[in-house]
């Protein structure tokens, strides 16, 4: 038991067993990434809330991803046969939508509003839109490889690309820089410490002890998250790989040079472990723990991915526990082989290069640190430039989504391939006139503003107007109908007018002044046959007398008849210029103005009335004419009759006076039809006047009607080609029938209370152009409801650019708040080891201008270096993070290094001088295992990781010429005295250190 206490072999079976731990219940990384490693906005930010109001939209968008398949045929319009193709290619992914889980398909061939946004004005592109469900079980790399297997198209480029899809390919990138970096960063750091201890076995235990730090570091933070939601991003594990790494293996060699010093000095393994561990590993142990610090206080950080670098804090946790408690087992077994082949030890190297500058810096210290100034504070002043939110920078050009993305944004628009989407939920529903009205006053002020390339809503779908749902179009419809209407009316009216006319033509009045004529000689051919009867009666024997009377009858019956065939003439006549209302609406027909049915129905009631009088008063003369006529004959017979039988008339008075009576009867009759005749047609005179008088009346209010509605036509005209004629109105028959349903269905919820507009921008959806325009469409869009029945609705703006937005004022919110904790937070643990106030601050001011100049040269090299011209958006933080967190580490070894020899007599310079020259050659050793670790990233291919990796060498080389410089200058002008209260104060401490001892 004595004997593994003192080689340590507890140690080794406990971190056996935690990394037995560890390797067994590490989530699945990848898996892990996807899932919560992803950049998350708070609630209160634009793009969230509209996240939030997406999934309200119902199953075919809620928990869904976008998905765009891409078929290209170059720069070539697509052929025929292509087109066959692609449209075989999209009936299958159609066939195979409940089995891939694809909630929603969009094709060019579903209307032609949906041709005009995907397919290309140069016919060489055409897009398909799928939404996805997506969910743990069926993540983005399944979707990416089901769509992508499903989407393969014979002799078209095919192309899956997406936000999601995008996010995925950088996630995996990450992963497999990681996996680089370990590779690359193993190597180099064994092949550094082999030329640094001149040994090959030392490199394997330094290597060794880190691999222990990181598979339980990366267990515990994968385990916190999985179960705990602990901060998470895509770089989190490949800072915990390069930060262990690189001050992991700084910590073993100053460790180990400890441990080699004491065996130097003649010291035992046991004992020289133990004051390595004890003098070293308070070094160690400080430093750690400013690290740790630094890291830890990013938990107060709002910005999730700011907040993700809490992680780090843990691995230093672990890797600190695992150094100061595996090392000793090493040390204590292998002594000084592990320093093999390596026999004779001496102590670490001076660094002429520190000796020298500490030197020359300490002879004119204020000099020194004004030349400083001179130099380092305009490189660190200088702008850093814009800085670049397009993720497509991390993933590699090879990289099939990112080519689909490229072909979307050269073949349509920058913006078309992610589009900012505008959400706005009402408390009521919005399938109405008024609201749709508002939607379209918007669309139209959003298409308006510079900047928008197009804008498509409910009530322009394909980013176009349907000049059908619009006044100025209906309105021409009404001008062209009341254009018709008026034409129409003046037919009408002619017509009328032609018929007054004819009826005023025809001499009713003539007709009844001879039939009163023939009345007045009824009654007269009456009293002479009552004559006649009475001279019959009173002498039978004048019998010349009688034939002269009847010769006189027989020529006035003859006139008679004659007047009688003048009158039924006269009546026939009249009777037939009489129209039925269907021969005037066949003349208005033959005219070219068809008359309507209420025109009909009116001309039809005033023409039936006139022909029934008609009919009835020619019926009634047709009687009396015909008994007229009969009697008219009888009487001429009677007249030829009593002339011939006169003889036998006067031997036969009685016969003679009886005939003459039936004769006064005859006439009496006719004398009374005559009367009635007379009668009639003088009533018929009075309604024929009547009608003509009717139909004046109404040939006015005809062309008053005509007037009216050439006024009324003049005024919609010119309010047609008014503003106030543009605006959008449709009808509800409309607004609810078939061909406006895809509209709504696209544009509104499913509650109908939720609409959204689809704005495509000018610019890259992720440049820092588009995203300065969206605070101007914000005030639009606010500024166009606010009065309105949508004044109180929510309004959220979504997309890429929106989220871009919202990170960039997020994170550059956050990124001086987490800057000013983390610097407070390394300031007390500055304080602490040095125990002064003016070494934290200029420690810190040395790592300002180490970070700031450091980001100066990256982006003056990001050019014809790295091909871009901007910095990522997170370069400056993580950079920060790493060079403040890891540069302390070198301050904490010099002034440490600095506080050994306090106790002994000198100048404060000759002690800082001595303390430069010594550790000179373990901070540049650690510096360059540092860079290289960080170098390791550059193949990731990650632009983030390259500019940081970047970042961070720079910095370091900037550190190692800035300590060794500044911080003697700053010592030999606070502590100018040869024996301070400072040296003193160690010395009591020394002293006290040895009697426990």
């Amino acid at each position: 038991m004595r004997w593994m206490n003192k080689h340590y072999i507890w140690n080794v079976i406990g971190w056996l067993v935690i990394v037995l731990l560890a390797v067994i219940t590490i989530p699945n990384m990848s898996k892990l990434v996807a899932d919560k490693g992803q950049i998350t906005v708070p609630s209160s930010y634009q793009s969230t809330r509209a996240t939030n109001m997406q999934k309200q939209w119902g199953r075919s968008q809620r928990g869904t991803t976008a998905v765009v398949v891409v078929f290209n045929n170059g720069d070539s319009a697509l052929t025929g046969t292509q087109k066959t193709a692609i449209d075989h290619t999209i009936q299958r992914i159609k066939n195979h939508e409940d089995q891939y889980q694809i909630r929603s398909v969009t094709a060019a061939s579903d209307s032609a509003t949906a041709a005009s946004q995907l397919i290309s004005k140069d016919k060489s592109t055409q897009l398909l839109q799928l939404n996805v469900h997506k969910s743990s079980s069926h993540s983005i790399t399944t979707i990416r490889s089901q769509i992508t297997r499903l989407a393969k198209t014979s002799g078209v480029t095919t192309y899956v690309t997406g936000a999601d899809v995008l996010n995925q390919d950088f996630s995996d990138a990450t992963q497999a820089g990681v996996q680089k970096t370990e590779i690359i960063a193993a190597i180099f750091i064994f092949l550094v410490l082999w030329l640094v201890f001149r040994s090959p076995i030392t490199p394997l235990f330094s290597l060794l002890t880190v691999a222990v730090s990181v598979i339980t570091s990366i267990s515990v933070v994968a385990n916190l998250v999985d179960r705990f939601n602990f901060p998470f991003s895509n770089f989190t594990e490949v800072f915990i790989v390069i930060v262990l790494f690189g001050i992991g293996t700084d910590y073993n060699i100053l460790l180990y040079n400890e441990f080699r010093e004491r065996l130097a000095n003649g010291k035992d393994r046991y004992t020289a472990t133990k004051e390595a561990i004890r003098i070293g590993g308070r070094t160690v142990l400080y430093s750690g723990l400013s690290v740790l610090i630094g890291m830890s206080v990013l938990g107060f950080a709002n910005f999730s991915l700011y907040r993700s670098a809490v992680g780090i804090a843990v691995g230093v946790v672990v890797l600190l526990a695992v150094l100061l408690t595996l090392n000793p087992f090493f040390m204590a077994i292998c002594g000084p082989k592990m320093f093999w082949p390596v026999k004779k030890f001496q102590g670490e190297g001076d660094s002429r290069l520190w000796h020298n500058m500490a030197k020359h810096s300490m002879i004119r210290p204020v000099i020194t640190l004004v030349l400083v100034g001179i130099i380092f504070i305009p490189l660190a002043l200088t702008s850093h430039g814009t800085l670049d939110y397009d993720n497509l920078v991390e993933i590699g050009d090879n990289v099939p989504a990112k080519q689909g993305f490229k072909v979307v944004q050269q073949h349509f628009s920058k913006g078309t391939a992610e589009p900012t989407t505008i959400y706005i939920q009402s408390s009521h529903k919005l399938d109405n006139e008024d609201s749709l009205k508002l939607v379209d006053q918007l669309t139209k002020q959003l298409q308006q503003t510079p900047g928008v390339k197009t804008v498509a809503s409910a009530t322009q779908p394909g980013g176009k107007a349907i000049q059908s749902l619009y006044v100025h179009k209906q309105m021409g419809s009404v001008t062209t109908g009341l254009n018709k209407a008026r034409k129409g009316v003046n037919k009408i009216n002619k017509g009328l007018k032609s018929a007054n006319k004819k009826l005023s033509s025809q001499d009713v009045s003539g007709a009844v002044s001879d039939a009163k004529k023939l009345a007045t000689g009824s009654e007269q051919l009456n009293e002479g046959l009552q004559q006649l009867n009475t001279q019959i009666s009173g002498s039978s024997s004048s019998t010349s007398g009688v034939t002269s009377s009847l010769t006189t009858i027989g020529t006035q019956a003859q006139d008679i008849k004659t007047q009688l065939e003048t009158i039924q003439s006269a009546v026939a006549s009249a009777s037939g210029t009489s129209s039925s209302s269907t021969n005037v609406a066949a003349a208005f027909t033959a005219a070219g103005a068809p008359l309507s049915a209420t025109q009909k129905q009116v001309l039809a009631s005033v023409l039936a009335q006139q022909a029934t009088t008609q009919q009835q008063l020619q019926a009634t003369l047709s009687r009396s004419l015909t008994q007229i006529a009969n009697d008219t004959a009888a009487i001429g017979t009677a007249d030829q009759a009593v002339a011939t039988q006169l003889q036998a008339l006067q031997s036969s008075t009685q016969t003679l006076q009886s005939s003459v009576a039936q004769l006064a009867s005859g006439a009496s009759q006719v004398a009374t039809g005559n009367q009635t005749m007379a009668t009639q047609l003088a009533d018929m005179s009075q309604q024929l006047t009547t009608l003509s008088a009717g139909l004046g009346s109404a040939t006015t209010g005809l062309s008053s009607v005509s007037t009216g509605v050439d006024s009324a036509n003049t005024y919609l005209k010119g309010l047609q080609k008014s503003a106030a004629a543009k605006t959008f109105y449709i009808p509800t028959k409309q607004l609810h029938g078939k061909s406006f349903a895809p509209a709504l269905k696209t544009y509104l919820s499913p509650n109908k209370k939720l609409t959204k507009l689809t704005v495509v921008l000018d610019d890259d959806p992720s440049s820092a152009a588009a995203m300065a325009r969206l605070p101007k469409l914000e005030k639009i869009v606010n500024g166009s409801l606010k009065g309105t029945s949508l004044g109180h609705a929510q309004v959220a703006f979504g997309g890429n650019t929106s989220q871009t937005n919202d990170i960039n004022e997020m994170a550059s919110g956050d990124f001086t708040r987490t800057v000013i904790i983390m610097l407070a937070g390394i300031f007390i643990a500055l304080m602490v080891v040095t125990r002064s106030l003016v070494q934290p601050i200029v420690i810190e001011g040395i790592l300002i201008l180490a970070y700031s100049g450091a980001l100066t040269l990256v982006h003056w090299l990001a050019k014809p270096v790295l091909g871009t011209n901007m910095l990522t958006w997170n370069t400056p933080f993580f950079t920060f993070v790493m060079l403040i967190s890891l540069g302390v580490d070198y301050s904490i070894f010099l002034m440490r290094k600095y506080r050994e020899y306090l106790h002994e007599p000198g100048a404060t310079s000759t002690k800082m001088l001595q303390a430069a020259t010594v550790i000179g050659t373990v901070v540049i050793s650690a510096g360059i295992i540092l860079s290289g670790t960080f170098a390791a990233l550059i193949p990731s291919g990650v632009m983030t990781l390259i500019q940081i990796a970047l970042a961070v060498i720079l910095g370091i080389v900037l550190l190692i010429i800035l300590l060794p410089i500044v911080m003697p200058a700053v010592m030999k002008i606070t502590y100018p005295y040869p024996y301070s209260g400072i040296a003193r104060h160690a010395n009591a401490e020394a002293r006290e250190t040895e009697k426990k001892e």
